[in-house]
């Protein structure tokens, strides 16, 4: 045989055997990480949410809610979407998991998770006193008359404990954040930055005045750029366009036990000034993935989006605070730790949860608010009705929740705010 012919019959034997054993190594390698896989990620577990439906099937008919929704997730993932009622027949569309709605308080979660992420990437510094971006907090007077040690932090303004009055700032259609602003550098603070906790709005203000001024963009335009396409947030805006509102569900009142649809508002003018701590829109599902970036410790779809360390500085209780992380409220906390549980609550009806310990969380959405102080109408909203659904779902998981009504801190899953 020619040599060249022998050399091409050695070339060929030896790839040969060189892919039967990169193949055998392929198969190997696989099925090791498959098994790996499957040990650290365990399958969902498995509940008996009958119960859980009946109470919310029920809910129109006994009063407690008009419709809404309930998402809930494990271990990140979405294991129940139930929607339910209406509690009588209306014109506007019903509730599903991509419905804009008002969140009214659940917009400072959401704008806390924003300026996490610009501190991510260095634009914010949480721990930096305001008047680096805003001047006219440099000087800050307190009701005593004596002159502030220092103007507060973000992470103050975030966590109510910037000494900032609990009274709402005064605005009409011809405001702007500017003119707001304004107004609240004049006023006085109720004690030194990082001393008391003061429930307020005016940080989520003040707050969205140092986001323009660092990124030197309007609020909507950072939100949209920063966290709502990357997460794919959808519905999440302060400027609904005609689509969105039309999309909203109706605003429902009760009065002696009966259902109402409230009037519509009208859609906010293009450029009108929107409080920046309650006038956001979200649908439950942009909120579910609020819930699961958090979870996940500021990982998005395996990618770091928040850094690790400021992630989990979102639920560790800011010094000076009574219950509150960045935007969220906190249950089972200790000193300078994460805390096991966190919560927010919109008076619109919307409320968000998410327990560490258990790996469980979710997101309750009606559309029935509380505070309406006329004779006759209720005066809770969806307050009663959210606090019922959680304590069912912490029935079904077999343990209370961490801090329910059912527990001897008495501590109530709402925290009364005024």
């Amino acid at each position: 045989m020619p040599r060249n012919r022998k050399r091409q019959l050695k070339s060929l034997r030896f790839w040969a055997v060189a892919r039967l054993l990169g193949t055998m190594a392929l198969l190997f390698f696989s099925r090791t990480a498959t098994a790996t896989t499957a040990t650290t990620a365990p399958p969902t577990i498995q509940k008996d949410w009958s119960a859980l439906r009946t109470l919310l099937r029920n809910a129109p008919a006994k009063g407690q809610a008009p419709e809404g929704i309930l998402l809930l997730l494990h271990q990140g993932r979405l294991v129940l979407n139930e929607e339910f009622g209406p509690s009588s027949p209306s014109d506007g569309p019903t509730f599903s998991a991509d419905s804009p709605c008002y969140i009214q308080a659940l917009s400072q979660p959401v704008l806390s998770v924003l300026i996490a992420r610009l501190a991510t990437k260095g634009a914010l510094d949480l721990d930096r006193p305001i008047d680096a971006w805003l001047p006219a907090f440099q000087t800050p007077i307190l009701t005593s008359g004596r002159r502030a040690r220092r103007a507060p932090t973000l992470a103050e303004l975030l966590s109510h404990t910037s000494g900032l009055p609990t009274t709402r700032a005064p605005f009409d259609d011809k405001s702007t954040l500017e003119k707001v602003l304004h107004a609240l550098a004049q006023n006085r603070l109720i004690d030194e930055p990082g001393q008391t906790t003061a429930y307020s709005e005016h940080g989520y203000t003040v707050a969205a005045g140092v986001i323009e001024m660092a990124m030197g963009r309007s609020l909507e335009d950072v939100l949209q750029k920063e966290l709502a396409i990357p997460l794919g947030l959808r519905n999440t805006t302060y400027a609904p366009s005609a689509e969105q509102w039309a999309a909203m569900p109706p605003i429902y009142l009760r009065k002696n036990h009966q259902f109402m649809v409230a009037p519509a508002p009208d859609r906010p003018a293009p450029g009108a000034y929107r409080p920046p701590g309650s006038a956001m829109i979200a649908s439950p599902r942009d909120l579910a993935a609020i819930v699961t970036l958090l979870r996940n410790r500021g990982q998005w779809q395996g990618k770091p989006f928040l850094a690790r360390a400021i992630a989990e500085r979102l639920r560790v209780e800011t010094p000076g605070g009574i219950n509150w992380g960045l935007g969220v409220q906190l249950r089972g906390q200790t000193p300078s730790a994460p805390a096991p549980w966190i919560e927010a609550e919109g008076d619109s009806g919307v409320y968000l949860w998410l327990d560490f310990r258990r790996d469980w969380g979710g997101v309750v959405a009606t559309q029935f608010p509380a505070g309406i102080r006329a004779p006759g109408f209720s005066k809770e909203g969806a307050k009663e009705f959210i606090d019922r659904s959680v304590t069912e779902i912490d029935r079904i998981l077999g343990a209370p929740a961490i801090f329910s009504k059912n527990q001897t801190s008495g501590k109530p899953l709402f925290t009364p705010r005024k």
